[in-house]
């Protein structure tokens, strides 16, 4: 579905020419980032999940590849992926199975063609102990693409063997500069990795292996919105209060507590 921010309301709906997937609906997820012009980026829910470059514009599958670059078959695909600002790079995780299935503790590293297709750089050989589960911990990226969030570590967008730091736990959500970083239940500082605080009513626990975190900093800095699973409910935490004003100074308009005149009507 395509949404217009400006309105809230559904501008498009995309139809896949080619997704394949293993049980039900429930069962499995799948995982999407844009690349440039018209180029989507796409896993399906299969055993091993396969990465399809779709060009919105012909409506066409233009690529279809597993983990390691190769064509389509029963073997490792992808998990979560992340793209650079450029458009220029692909950093993903693998995956083969979802109840059952096997691990290899890589990421790999893509280039994107003119036309938005992948072609497999390397994969990596320093990240010995990355956990497959949980399996929705997504792949972030920083605003200025130097660092890409993948479950406990953060590497380098350049050189995925370059592990910048590592995390207690899978991170889930990251400022949008990557300077504060949120895992299941605790707030931190990505250049010191002290704790800033504990994110109240969160727990670690996840429900089976679809299960996610649903939480988000905003793009001002100013707050922290996640899903409370212990009274049920969509929290938002007042980070200016909690933390303080975001990284490198940053200024908030209106200030905090500023009177402001109600726009009209």
């Amino acid at each position: 579905s395509v949404v217009d921010l400006a309105t809230f309301t559904l501008k498009e709906t995309i139809q896949l020419p080619l997704y394949d997937a293993w049980g039900s609906a429930v069962e499995t997820t799948a995982n999407i980032d844009l690349g440039a012009g018209d180029i989507i980026y796409y896993t399906d829910g299969s055993w091993g999940p396969i990465m399809r470059v779709f060009n919105r514009a012909t409506k066409q599958v233009i690529q279809s590849l597993r983990f390691d670059g190769g064509a389509p078959s029963n073997d490792t695909g992808f998990m979560d992926f992340a793209v650079t600002k450029d458009r220029k790079k692909i950093v993903a995780m693998p995956q083969y199975g979802w109840s059952a299935g096997g691990h290899t503790s890589v990421i790999a590293h893509y280039t994107i063609a003119a036309d938005g297709k992948l072609s497999l750089i390397a994969q990596s050989t320093a990240t010995t102990g990355l956990a497959r589960e949980p399996f929705e911990a997504p792949a972030l990226i920083s605003n200025n693409s130097q660092s890409v969030f993948l479950k406990t570590i953060a590497v380098s967008s350049q050189n995925i063997n370059d592990i910048q730091k590592t995390f207690p736990s899978a991170v889930w959500s990251i400022s949008p500069g990557g300077e504060w970083v949120a895992t299941a239940t605790d707030i931190y500082d990505y250049t010191t990795g002290n704790k800033l605080l504990t994110i109240p009513g969160a727990t670690a626990s996840i429900s089976g292996y679809v299960g996610t975190k649903a939480q988000a900093f905003t793009s001002d800095y100013s707050r922290f919105v996640y899903f409370n699973p212990t009274n049920r409910s969509l929290q938002s935490l007042d980070l200016v209060q909690l933390i303080g004003p975001g990284p490198d100074g940053q200024s908030f308009t209106p200030a905090p507590g500023a009177v402001i005149t109600a726009p009209q009507k």
